[in-house]
C-alpha cells in the first residue's frame, strides 16, 4: 500500500474521531464493539504508515506528514489508548467529556493537516 493511500485512510480515521459520536456510531455495525472499532481505526493505519515509511524510499516524500503533524498525530492516538475500559461503550462515546477531548484534539489534527472535516468515508476507516 502506498504511502499516499495510507495518508488518506489516516485522515479519514481523523476525521471519524472529530465527529460527533452519533456519526461515529453509524459508522460500524451493530454486532461489533463500536468503541474498539473506532479507537483501532486510526492506530492501525498509524502502524501501517510508519512500517512503509521506515521501508520507503523517498519518492513518495510528498506524500509523508511533517515529523509535528506525525507527532500529533502520535499523540492522539496515545490518548485513546489512554482511556479507561468503560470509556468503549456507546454511552460514553455519545456523553463522555474524554472521547470529547479526543475529538476537539482530532479538529484540530484536521486544522493542522489544511484538511476540511467532512463525514468520514467509511470504507476507508
Amino acid at each position: 500500500m502506498s504511502v499516499k493511500l495510507l495518508r488518506h485512510h489516516m485522515i479519514e480515521s481523523i476525521k471519524l474521531l472529530a465527529s460527533d459520536g452519533e456519526v461515529q456510531l453509524s459508522c460500524y455495525p451493530d454486532f461489533v464493539c463500536k468503541g474498539d472499532e473506532i479507537a483501532n481505526s486510526l492506530g492501525d493505519w498509524l502502524l501501517l504508515y510508519q512500517e512503509k515509511r521506515e521501508l520507503e524510499d523517498k519518492l513518495e516524500d510528498r506524500y509523508a506528514f511533517l515529523p509535528e503533524e506525525l507527532m500529533q498525530i502520535i499523540d492522539l492516538d496515545e490518548d485513546i489508548s489512554m482511556l479507561a475500559p468503560e470509556e468503549f461503550s456507546d454511552y460514553a462515546i455519545l456523553n463522555s467529556h474524554e472521547w470529547k477531548k479526543i475529538r476537539d484534539k482530532a479538529k484540530k489534527i484536521l486544522i493542522l493537516l489544511k484538511e476540511e472535516y467532512s463525514l468520514p468515508d467509511k470504507r476507508s476507516i
